[in-house]
């Protein structure tokens, strides 16, 4: 009954995002409500104060309001963004080589089409342009614009050319993994912490803003790479990032940052739901690759399936109150992924509770017509936002590699 069920999400899901595209908002349009001169909109008001108000009305109190609003000012805030395209390619891919629908398959190489028309050459190779909306925004210490490539973008669409080549033997989808892959080694910072670790920035602009999860999704594209090809390079670099990387795998914890990173980032010295697993899966492949021992690291996915449920809400921070209450579709499609990826390391009962809770909490998200899902549910409030990259995109990944489980 639950397989049945997530192929009919999956195939009205599909037929939604296929009829409206993919362009939509991007919920980092809150963080650009201050409107200022480093971001794509123009100010609506000058005053700090005012400013604050907007953001304080529109992020937290009235979220429905935002789009009307934004109309009214006569802002545009719609953007294609490669990261969304990426899970994509990848659900497609999943999809058509479980179930063999020619539909998928035709997507999948549109898709690719799209996102392959959206690289920036980058020294070296090739890089995933940052969400901007085509303009510059801040973002750790560093301004992002059009020629920003950036770590997760950059390995979500690696991966969705990966899983293309994979299920069509086509070599130019390998040929993009390849510049990617490339495009991280040349273009990117790679911060000698020691001699045996090494750490990526985040983009490739030099911001100093490094983070766990761009570095252990930028690694395993690196040790699929060393995997295809059986060039030491890549294995070289992959061995030293994964040893800055793995003293984590041991914390209670693990932050969105890193130790390096809390004075200067400090609001994103946190715990949640999506970063912890986007390091984890990072983390475990790279591991495989490299017939490195991976108990510590299946003992943290385990842990994190446990610790981000409150109620049986599957949550994005660990925690109690207003903030441990906190659900988002982002972290819920990311739970839903781990527990999926890593599905056969739970024993049967445990299956069978995590599905349970999971079909809860999809039921919890999808919107009435089963087309797409809300942003946020919290409290019974429920907020919508045509949102392709987070709501579509990653929910529809995350239900293929589940379907193909269960």
């Amino acid at each position: 009954m639950d397989k049945a069920r997530i192929y009919s999400l999956l195939k009205s899901n599909f037929n939604y995002v296929t009829q409206n595209g993919y362009e939509g908002y991007d919920p980092k349009i809150f963080d650009y409500m201050p409107f200022s001169s480093k971001t794509s909109f123009k100010p609506t008001f000058k005053n700090k104060v005012l400013r604050r108000l907007e953001i304080e009305i529109f992020r937290r109190k009235f979220p429905n309001l935002l789009i009307p609003y934004l109309n009214l000012c006569n802002i545009n805030a719609k953007t294609t963004i490669p990261y969304g395209l990426g899970v994509f390619m990848q659900c497609y891919a999943q999809m058509y080589r479980v179930e063999k629908n020619i539909e998928f398959l035709n997507e999948a190489k549109k898709v690719a089409s799209i996102a392959s028309d959206m690289l920036i050459p980058v020294k070296g190779g090739l890089g995933i342009p940052n969400p901007s909306n085509g303009k510059e925004v801040k973002y750790g210490d560093g301004i992002f614009n059009d020629s920003t490539a950036f770590l997760p973008g950059g390995s979500e669409v690696f991966f969705g050319f990966y899983n293309l080549y994979n299920i069509t033997n086509d070599k130019s989808y390998f040929q993009f993994c390849q510049q990617i892959a490339d495009g991280f080694i040349n273009a990117f910072t790679l911060k000698h912490v020691s001699e045996e670790k090494w750490v990526f920035d985040y983009s490739n602009k030099g911001d100093n803003s490094h983070v766990l999860n761009a570095n252990a999704l930028g690694m395993s594209c690196l040790a699929l790479m060393y995997k295809e090809t059986k060039d030491e390079k890549y294995k070289n670099i992959v061995e030293k990032l994964y040893n800055y990387l793995e003293p984590y795998m041991h914390y209670e914890n693990i932050p969105y940052a890193g130790i390096e990173d809390k004075k200067s980032n400090k609001s994103w010295f946190g715990c949640d739901a999506y970063h912890t697993g986007f390091t984890l899966r990072g983390m475990y492949e790279t591991a495989d690759i490299l017939n490195y021992d991976k108990t510590h690291i299946i003992k943290q996915i385990k842990q994190m399936i446990m610790d981000f449920v409150i109620d049986d809400k599957i949550i994005v921070y660990k925690g109690i109150g207003q903030k441990g209450l906190h659900q988002d579709i982002h972290a819920l499609s990311e739970y839903i992924r781990i527990f999926s990826t890593f599905y056969d390391f739970f024993d049967e009962s445990e299956k069978n509770l995590y599905k349970d809770l999971v079909m809860k909490n999809i039921n919890d998200f999808i919107l009435p017509d089963e087309s797409s899902y809300y942003y946020t549910v919290n409290r019974n409030k429920k907020f919508y936002l045509y949102m392709p990259r987070w709501s579509h995109g990653p929910m529809m990944n995350a239900l293929s590699l589940l379907y193909d489980k269960i």
